[in-house]
Parts: C-alpha cells; structure tokens; sequence
C-alpha cells in the first residue's frame, strides 16, 4: 500500500499521501458499518457460516490491498474497499467469537478459553508476521516488477488460510439448536422413527423416543458452504419461520382494487380460514398454514411467544412438512382452505409426542430451553389472537394483523 499511495516517488505530495491514507480508514469504516447494518442479524444463529465469511472477506480485503501496487491511480477506491471488508471481517469474527468460545467452556470456564484463545491468535500474528518479512526478503523489494510473485503466494497463503478455517469449523459443535441443526436432528428423528411420507400424516411407529432417536450435537454436519439442510425431502413445502399473518393468509392489500362481490368473497373465505387455524392453535402461542399454491408452509409466532414455544412450533410445522406431498394448484379454494386433516393429525402428534422428544433431546445433550430462530426482516413478525376472533372473526379480520 505504500507504495501505491505513493511513498518514494518524488512526484508524491506529503499533503495528498497523508489526507488520502485518512480517507481510506474513514470511508472504510463507514463500508464496514453500513455492511453489518444490512447483513448482520444471523451472528447467533449461523456463527459457522458466518467466522468462515468473515474470513474470506478478511482475505478479500488483504488482497485488495495488495492490487494496490498494480493500480496505484485507484489506491483509494482499493484500499476503501479492503477496509469495507477487513473491517465488516473483524466485526462478524468478534461477533461470534463468544458463541465459539462459549461451546468449548466445557466447565463454565469461558474466561479460560477466551484467554487461551486470544493467545493462541497473538502467537499466531507472531508467527505471520515473521514469515511474512522472510517471503519478502525472498522476493525483492515492494516494486510492481515483483507484484505478480506477490500474489501468487498471496493466493497459496489464502488458500490454506481458508482450508484450515473450514477444517476447524466442522470440528465445532454446539448444543444450541438453531435452523439448520434442528431440521437435521429432526429429520433423523422422523425417519428413526419410520414415519410415512404420504398425506394424511400417520402416527408415530414407536411414540416413546429412546435416545439413540436423537442425534447427538457431535454428530450433526452443518452445511458452511452449501445451503442450509432444511427440507424433510425435495418436495416437502418450504417453512417460513416468523411470517406476517398478511403472508400467511395472502390477506389483501388496501391498495388493491376490487369489486364488492370479490373483496367479501376473498373476505369471507379468508376469515373462515384464519378462525379454523386459530380454532386449532388456540391454547399454542403459534399457528401453522399451508400455502399449496407456493408449497410454503407459514408459521404465525404469538406476541407472548417464548423460545420453547418456538421449539415446539418448529417441531409441528417440521412434522406437517415431513407428511405433506408437493400438490400444484392455483384454485382460489385450495389457496384458502380450511385446516386439513393433516394439520389437525400433525397438530395432534406435536400435542402427544413433542414432551418426549424433548426429553430425548436434552438426554442427547441438547439444550431445549434456547432456540436461534432464522433472524430477517421477514421471519420477525409477531400477531396476536383472543376470544374475540373465534366469536366475530370475519368483522375483525384486521385486528389479527401484526
């Protein structure tokens, strides 16, 4: 970088080098910000996938810096662009540094592994550091004429850096569940315990779990790179965690024009639908419905709704979607139906069977009083429902709107 900002060129003025070199840290700050602002609501949720994109931002923003002495007429617009994304790096790597830490404090002792870990990383600068100076006396001064064997060894160096990252990564494990380690335990769980894959949802095989059911936290393989494993199957419905009761039930927009006979139609036909799903769900902080037109399956969170509640919500709608087949339609009737019977029979089964799965859960050495649900805009939604809908409903539709 010093060379790109112009430092031992005679033309250089000391005013230019030294107000760009501010600018850079400035602008790169601001970047960095505004990236955590956009991108940052999954830290607790994804902490894997999240520390390996930290790293490969860091190596990105390194190489940035590097591009500097090929293009020096764009130092600030590369180096501004590397302090983006070193800075949005060293954000999320902290972000979730305490989770990471937190999983491998076997005996509470999370300020002992903090203070090993910080070590570990300071020897580890140390010995960069001293590499770093013996690849530069081996390749010659910082000149563009040597830029190109710079880079080359920049990208083996990133490479291994990346590799080891991802290494380590799957050798961590935590006992929390979140989506992505929820869908997985579940998914073995239903098929350990042989449910049918075909509508209307069938009970349980064998409705006592036994522990081995469950899979263990050291035995569950995170997706970093790939997409999270969230479906059941292919065709399962896709579950929408945290929708707006808007989304859910395809309620219509004000903006939307229409004549009177079709407004109270979809009016009429969306209330009996919202009553049948909060008849159902009326005693859970949470009600489900599924959108077979999208092959989406919506799960509507209460405004009391405790992690636990989540749990269980999760564990209905991962039932529901283990059990449903993939049915396109674009009838307005299939789109606003009223709870199916394999609603009802998955609700029922989560009414029976979820305590024992719970139990099964924490015996594998998962802990089920905390749940890391997916954190957007989209899957924050809360609503509530009474007495009040199940007496009046089609009168005060609105009312359950969040």
């Amino acid at each position: 970088m010093l060379v790109g900002v112009g430092i031992g060129s005679a033309a250089a003025m000391p005013a230019s080098v030294a107000v760009t070199w501010v600018l850079k840290d400035g602008l790169g700050v601001l970047g960095s910000m505004s990236a955590v602002a956009w991108l940052g609501t999954r830290f607790d949720a994804e902490p894997k996938r999240t520390r390996f994109v930290a790293d490969i931002l860091h190596n990105i923003g390194v190489g940035l810096e590097l591009l500097t002495m090929v293009a020096p007429g764009f130092f600030l617009a590369l180096t501004t662009l590397a302090n983006t994304f070193k800075g949005t790096a060293g954000i999320f790597s902290g972000a979730t540094r305490t989770m990471i830490y937190a999983s491998l404090s076997l005996r509470e002792n999370v300020g002992d592994v903090t203070a090993k870990g910080h070590s570990q990383a300071r020897a580890g600068y140390l010995i960069g550091m001293a590499a770093g100076i013996g690849i530069t006396s081996l390749v010659g001064y910082l000149t563009t004429a040597t830029a190109a064997p710079l880079l080359i060894i920049y990208g083996v160096m990133a490479s291994v850096h990346l590799a080891a990252s991802y290494l380590s990564l799957t050798r961590l494990h935590f006992s929390l569940f979140n989506e992505q380690r929820l869908c997985i335990v579940l998914a073995h769980y239903f098929r350990h315990l042989l449910i049918t894959t075909t509508p209307p949802a069938t009970p349980l095989a064998s409705p006592t779990p036994t522990v081995s059911a469950v899979l263990r936290p050291t035995d569950v393989r995170e997706h970093i790179l790939l997409p999270s494993r969230l479906k059941y199957a292919p065709h399962s419905p896709t579950i929408h965690f945290g929708s707006s009761v808007s989304a859910a039930f395809q309620l219509p927009d004000h903006n939307t024009h229409t004549t009177n006979s079709t407004h109270n139609n979809n009016n009429n036909t969306q209330a009996a639908t919202i009553q049948s799903a909060v008849s159902l769900y009326y005693n859970d902080r949470y009600l489900l419905h599924h959108n077979t037109e999208h092959n989406r399956l919506h799960v509507v969170l209460r405004e009391d709704v405790t992690p636990h509640d989540m749990l269980k919500a999760y564990y209905n709608a991962y039932f529901l979607a283990a059990t449903q087949q993939h049915t396109t339609t674009t009838t307005t009737s299939t789109t606003a139906t009223t709870t199916t019977q394999a609603e009802r029979a998955a609700h029922q089964h989560t009414t029976q069977h979820f305590a024992q799965f719970e139990e099964a859960a924490r015996a594998s050495g998962w802990r089920t009083d905390i749940y890391l649900p997916p954190r957007t805009t989209h899957t924050q939604h809360r609503a509530a429902w009474g007495d009040l809908l199940l007496s009046n409903l089609p009168t005060h539709t609105k009312s359950l709107r969040d």
